[in-house]
């Protein structure tokens, strides 16, 4: 369970990094939008599974998994301003 929780999270991070790279502007509005969208597909999950299964992956998803894929846009945006990595 923790290595699952582990690899959603560096795929997350991964995942918003490089929609904020494939971003020609606004890196950030991509990141959250990723982030929106992974979030509710986990409340979604969460919420039609309650009761029948254990919701530890999608509470993952929700708490650690979501922000990740910010973060990865965080990043991004970063190097974008201090002029790394650009396209």
């Amino acid at each position: 369970m923790l290595i699952t929780i582990i690899y959603g999270i560096i795929f997350a991070t991964v995942g918003g990094y490089t929609t904020a790279f494939i971003a020609k502007h606004s890196p950030l509005k991509y990141a959250k939008a990723l982030a929106i969208l992974m979030g509710s597909l986990a409340l979604i999950s969460l919420l039609s599974q309650l009761g029948k299964v254990d919701p530890w992956s999608q509470l993952a998803a929700l708490f650690f998994m979501t922000p990740a894929a910010f973060l990865g846009g965080l990043i991004r945006a970063k190097q974008m301003r201090n002029g790394k990595l650009h396209k």
